[in-house]
């Protein structure tokens, strides 16, 4: 669950981020997306009723195909990338923001 101040804007971004569209009608303060067939996650965007602070502790991690592309699609979908990390051995990852300032990560996936 994704809390946001702006809903459809949260909407938008994950939508068009995770290739999920989201389901025809809303839920309450919810919104949840479409699954693809045989994958066995949910993920849902709720209207929060108090305003959000940022909250680093708690996180989705995504893997992604490419880094620069991922980056790149999340710059685009008005979120921004606000850390870049590699660790000792090569494995890189980018903490990132979404329109609601909510954090997460995103990585390739070790072959």
């Amino acid at each position: 669950m994704i809390n946001a101040d702006d809903a459809h804007r949260a909407v938008a971004f994950w939508s068009a981020f995770l290739q999920l569209p989201p389901g025809e009608e809303e839920m309450g303060p919810f919104t949840f997306f479409k699954r693809h067939e045989g994958e066995g996650f949910s993920m849902a965007i709720q209207k929060s009723e108090t305003p959000l602070s940022p909250n680093s502790a708690i996180h989705v991690d995504i893997a992604v195909a490419d880094l620069d592309e991922a980056e790149n699609l999340i710059i685009e979908l008005g979120g921004r990338v606000t850390k870049k990390v590699i660790l000792d051995g090569g494995f890189e990852y980018r903490v990132a923001e979404d329109t609601e300032g909510n954090h997460f990560c995103i990585f390739v996936e070790a072959a």
